[in-house]
């Protein structure tokens, strides 16, 4: 008898337990972002604005995916013809906005640096128009790539690099970050007590009162003539370890300090500055090797200034280059031309990349004129100079003078309220350098074919006088309206610079024998230029004595004194004594500061010993015993070192108290006539350095003179 089958209940349940379950996730409740930020129930969902959203009076949002799912459930009927093809423009749309974002930050700026060299002389490009194919003339090639790097590490390279980064990257991964060594501390709620009391525990070399007085020794007297460091923002990393600060970077304030201490004698400044100087060699060492950044170029070309004042002249060029090199390794000289291509720093950032590269330039204008040599960091081969763009209210702090070891109390105390205005004044002194680079460059290179152009005198001349009324009055020193007291070093080597230009424009003029018509005027603006330098440099002795100047001020000073010593050749007997009162007194303040800054003994010896030949040809007991007096008294400058310092009261020589009176020329036949002035002078090399230097092995001509 056959079995019966099993019943249906069994085979089902058993079927059942073989096959596998699928659990399927429970799709979340709908939720605006509201709710969903607040992690609570979103109550009326399906009727926005939702309950919580309501009470809360805020816009009830929601999710893409939401909206979608909400269209959905209300309308599930099959997507039409319309639907698709508008869903379609909406894709296609979106696809073209992405592609113009991409090729937006693909696209280069055009180039701005156009070399004058590269302009096309007349009749090229005046073709009848065959030979044009289509192709592109020069100016419309596209512009070279580069990059800048990251904000960390914003390393200049061209597309001729075999650097990966040479590749232009605009995502924001690379060329947005912020730079990973700021300070993790926010001071900007300090007070200058609480960083300064922050800094005294930073001085590892020095005890935190000597690093303290030196420091502000530094910002003083060195710092704000050339404004390569920020004092504010050095301070403020000084006290928090940020960016802006290094030990290399203090090391050279305490050298340049040293130098403004009057206190110290010339041998203990000697052996505490070969002290640091051995620390700072080690210490440049280490950073060579490592990437280049901010601290260690503001390091390199604070050293190079001090080094020029204490006549390590080749060791100042040396770091010169160096800084200029990592300037252009950072790519800050390509912001310079194009201010955008940095602008993914923050404003701090790029401020003083900005503020770095203009200190470099003027110092570079600097260095070159002490050592008689084309600058190196130029801005000719611009098709016109770029904006000099700085926040003239940053880094303007309360100026007094500073003398470490408490010298000169009396004078602290009289001083008047005065601001460093940093910023300020930089701003008219990279103009005025910028002009300073074409007289070098067409007056003084002998590799310029429009050298001595007097074309090119009159239209320089003009730019200083412009730049001369346009000054405002605030920074401006007048001969006529002096100050009681002599204003910040930054203020007062603005206004010498500026007479020594004219001077350096107009001197060549001196030298050569084809002397166009009406160039004697030129030995009229150096004299007039030379008592002006010369107003000044009694003003800074009345104030502050002869002490504590930067390295330009004294090279000004050699200049207008090698101008009196031409006068003392050529001019008759008033303007002889005058402009011999006034050699002596350049003599005395370059002898005074040379052990302050001993590369300006060589200027001196230059001086004295024109002023020697030209005493004893011209000057012959028979012409009176006046000028016989000055030669002693100038001999007793020569001979006679002056290793302290004199105060203020004792200030008591030729041209400190009593105002310089006009001279008026009483020979109109010497200098109406242009050759005379060229047969005395002869024709022979000009340069920055030596204002002597076109004389030969013979010396001076000798000048016949009309009875």
């Amino acid at each position: 008898m056959p079995s019966a089958p099993p019943p249906p209940s069994m085979t089902s349940s058993a079927t059942d337990a073989v096959r596998p379950y699928t659990y399927k996730k429970r799709p979340y409740a709908q939720a605006c972002l509201a709710c969903k930020a607040r992690k609570i129930r979103c109550v009326e969902a399906d009727n926005p604005p939702c309950k919580a959203c309501r009470t809360a009076r805020i816009p009830c949002e929601f999710p893409e995916r939401s909206v979608r799912r909400r269209r959905s459930a209300a309308a599930p009927t099959a997507p039409s013809a319309s639907d698709a093809e508008s869903a379609a423009g909406v894709i296609e749309r979106r696809l073209e906005r992405r592609l113009q974002r991409i090729e937006e930050a693909l696209r280069l700026s055009p180039p701005r640096r156009v070399r004058r060299s590269s302009v096309k002389s007349d009749g090229e490009g005046e073709g009848d128009g065959e030979g044009d194919d289509g192709s592109s003339s020069e100016e419309e090639l596209e512009p070279p790539r580069f990059t800048l790097g990251a904000a960390e590490l914003p390393v200049y390279h061209g597309e001729t690099s075999m650097h990966e980064d040479a590749v232009i990257d605009p995502s924001p991964k690379t060329s947005s970050s912020a730079p990973t060594n700021k300070p993790s501390v926010d001071a900007s709620q300090w007070t200058h007590e609480d960083i300064r009391a922050l800094t005294r525990l930073r001085h590892k070399y020095a005890a935190a009162d000597e690093g303290e007085a030196l420091m502000d020794a530094y910002f003083t007297w060195a710092s704000p003539s050339t404004a390569v460091v920020n004092r504010r923002l050095f301070l403020r990393d000084m006290a928090v370890n940020g960016p802006y600060f290094s030990d290399l970077l203090l090391l050279v304030m305490y050298r340049s300090g040293l130098r403004f201490s009057p206190n110290l004698t010339e041998q203990e400044r000697t052996i505490r500055s070969e002290r640091y100087m051995n620390l700072i060699l080690q210490m440049i060492a280490e950073e060579l090797s490592k990437p280049s950044s901010i601290v260690t170029t503001q390091a390199l070309l604070s050293l190079a200034g001090t080094q020029s004042a204490r006549g390590e002249h080749t060791q100042a060029w040396m770091f010169t280059g160096m800084a200029i090199r990592m300037i252009q390794d950072l790519g800050i000289h390509l912001a310079i031309e194009e201010p955008s291509l940095d602008a993914n720093m923050d404003q701090e950032t790029r401020e003083v990349r900005v503020r770095l590269y203009w200190s470099a330039y003027c110092w570079d204008k600097s260095i070159s004129l002490a050592m008689g040599r084309e600058p190196a960091l130029t801005i000719w081969s611009y098709a016109s100079p770029p904006a000099v763009l700085l926040n003239e209210s940053d880094d303007d702090w309360e100026w007094r003078p500073f003398f470490p070891g408490g010298g000169n109390l009396d004078l602290v105390l009289r001083y008047p309220r005065t601001t460093s205005m940093t910023n300020y004044v930089l701003k008219y002194y990279v103009v005025l350098n910028q002009i300073l680079e074409e007289i070098l460059i067409n007056m003084y290179s002998p590799h310029r074919p429009q050298a001595r152009s007097v074309t090119f005198i009159r239209n320089a001349d003009e730019k200083l006088k412009k730049w001369w009324d346009e000054l405002p009055p605030a920074i401006k020193l007048d001969k006529a309206r002096l100050p009681e007291f002599c204003p910040p070093t930054n203020i007062t080597l603005l206004n010498l610079l500026y007479h020594c230009a004219r001077i350096l424009l107009y001197r060549p003029l001196l030298t050569v024998r084809a002397q166009p018509a009406g160039a004697t005027r030129s030995l009229e603006v150096c004299r007039g230029e030379a008592i002006e330098i010369h107003a000044i440099l009694s003003l800074w002795g009345r104030t502050y004595g002869n002490i504590n100047m930067v390295y330009l001020i004294m090279y000004t000073t050699f200049v207008a004194a090698g101008v009196d010593v031409i006068l003392l050749r050529i001019g008759d007997e008033r303007t002889r004594e005058e402009a011999l009162e006034r050699v002596h007194l350049s003599l005395s303040i370059l002898e005074q500061v040379s052990g302050q800054g001993p590369g300006i003994r060589r200027g001196i010896s230059i001086i004295a010993s024109q002023l020697q030949a030209t005493m004893q040809r011209h000057f012959a007991p028979s012409n009176g015993t006046g000028f016989a007096e000055s030669a002693v008294r100038n001999k007793a400058h020569d001979t006679t070192p002056m290793t302290q310092p004199q105060t203020i009261d004792a200030l008591t020589g030729p041209g400190f108290h009593d105002p310089l009176a006009p001279i008026a020329f009483q020979s109109p036949a010497l200098f109406d006539d242009p050759q005379a002035l060229a047969d005395l002078l002869g024709e022979s090399n000009v340069c920055t350095d030596d204002p002597f230097a076109f004389l030969t092995a013979d010396g001076w001509d000798e000048m016949r003179l009309a009875a």
